[in-house]
């Protein structure tokens, strides 16, 4: 989405660097994302809510940092740089659901 934003070409060179930096981001949110299905699937009175808890955290913790860092990397605004993430987030997914059918 960064790349594309800054109208740069989309190879390997100008993919590398920001493939890199969110790397660091995905990892900490792919820890408490699975984290929180291990606690829900605990089946514990206080398991559930916990584990939403946690799921909802990650996503506002990811969705913040994701915000922070086109804001500082497209020097725009926050408003835009929520649209950025926000826009990166429904493209990742609606990739991931078609990609996911592939392997059925």
């Amino acid at each position: 989405r960064m790349v594309r934003a800054q109208k740069l070409r989309v190879d390997r060179e100008t993919l590398r660097a920001p493939f890199y930096a969110q790397c660091y981001a995905v990892a900490p949110f792919a820890i408490m994302l699975g984290a929180s299905e291990i606690t829900v699937r605990l089946a514990h009175p206080w398991s559930v809510a916990t584990g939403a808890g946690l799921m909802l955290f990650a996503l506002l913790w990811y969705g913040f940092l994701q915000t922070a860092w086109f804001n500082q990397h497209l020097t725009c605004g926050r408003l835009k740089a929520f649209g950025h993430a926000s826009r990166a987030m429904v493209e990742s997914l609606i990739a991931v659901g078609l990609l996911s059918n592939l392997f059925r």
